[in-house]
């Protein structure tokens, strides 16, 4: 979500001209990370669609058909891109092993279609959830934070 204005400057300035590729574009937050990075003037930005489009609907942005299943999605996604943004998640299964085979298998996946694309130098943003260290003391979270998954979907997000 853009802070008042759009994207800061900093990142406007890292992100102008870029080439990116964003799984989960067509969810809450993916569709405000896609509008945020079209505000910061970057050239392509493509996104990895499995379902309904009206998060982008009217956005200048390429569509990519599939899921992180799809080697093939996922290599047009990340060929050429400069940064990857990695947004999509199963947020509700009734199975431990269906959040593995969407959240842990899934980006394993899309990491090795970076890997293998041998487009060079490509930053990888991966998010994550505050299920993961659930009930905590601290006021900030951060690389330190002790994990304590409240459930499978926070445990397939480590």
């Amino acid at each position: 979500m853009n802070p008042p204005g759009g994207a800061n400057p900093a990142s406007r300035r890292f992100l102008a001209g870029k080439t990116v590729f964003v799984t989960g574009g067509t969810g809450f937050l993916g569709g405000h990370l896609v509008e945020a990075l079209i505000d910061a003037g970057c050239t392509s930005v493509r996104c990895l669609v499995r379902s309904d489009r009206k998060w982008l609907d009217g956005l200048p942005v390429e569509i990519v058909a599939g899921d992180l299943s799809d080697h093939p999605a996922l290599d047009r996604g990340v060929q050429g891109a400069d940064v990857v943004f990695h947004v999509a998640a199963l947020t509700r299964a009734r199975t431990w092993e269906a959040f593995e085979r969407a959240n842990v298998v899934g980006t394993a996946r899309l990491l090795n279609a970076v890997a293998e694309s041998g487009t060079g130098s490509v930053r990888v943003v991966l998010t994550s959830s505050l299920a993961v260290v659930g009930d905590t003391d601290a006021t900030v979270a951060d690389e330190s934070t002790p994990l304590n998954p409240v459930s499978m979907y926070g445990r397939s997000k480590r």
